[in-house]
């Protein structure tokens, strides 16, 4: 079985080019499928930036619908995402579950007082079933602490966060792509 990855990052909100790709991302899609292959699409972080009035205005609503469209299975959450806080980044996550993209991030937590807990609604890992593949796909976040403290966040160191979620997460016939 082969396995084809497309992959975009660092969108920035930039929704009017976003939606130019979205044809060429959709007919390879298709095309790699008619080839029998595993297709995941998987967005890197930084595709909401809540500094655009229509997706803040949508409270995520907007940037998770063009990733839909596009059959996006995922998306790590980026530094971007988290620019309006904890409340706003809860509530984008949610869009996704149950339905895609997930919004992924094993290492980004919340403060709360002098513990960390995980944020509601993002997940660490999902289990991507696609022509026969088991794929476990893990999402981590930068590590912009200085920045992030503002906002009542904080992001773990990425290596150790990735492994312990594979190690959690992993089923025993899930193909890894590290």
């Amino acid at each position: 079985m082969e396995l084809v990855i497309l992959h975009t990052n660092d969108v920035h909100g930039r929704y009017e080019d976003f939606a130019r790709l979205v044809p060429l991302i959709r007919r390879v899609q298709r095309e790699e499928e008619a080839r029998g292959r595993a297709v995941v699409t998987l967005d890197g972080g930084d595709f909401m930036d809540f500094t655009r009035l229509d997706l803040l205005g949508t409270e995520g609503r907007e940037g998770a619908g063009l990733l839909r469209a596009a059959g996006y299975d995922a998306m790590a959450v980026g530094n971007n995402e988290g620019f309006q806080g904890l409340r706003l980044l809860s509530q984008a996550a949610a869009f996704g579950r149950g339905q895609a993209p997930a919004l992924l991030s094993c290492n980004l937590r919340a403060i709360d007082g002098a513990a960390l807990r995980p944020i509601p609604a993002v997940r660490g890992s999902i289990v991507l079933e696609k022509a026969g593949l088991r794929i476990l796909v893990v999402g981590a976040t930068p590590a912009f602490n200085e920045f992030f403290a503002l906002l009542q966040l904080h992001a773990l160191p990425a290596h150790a966060a990735v492994l312990a979620e594979i190690a959690a997460e992993a089923p025993a016939d899930c193909t890894l792509v590290l």
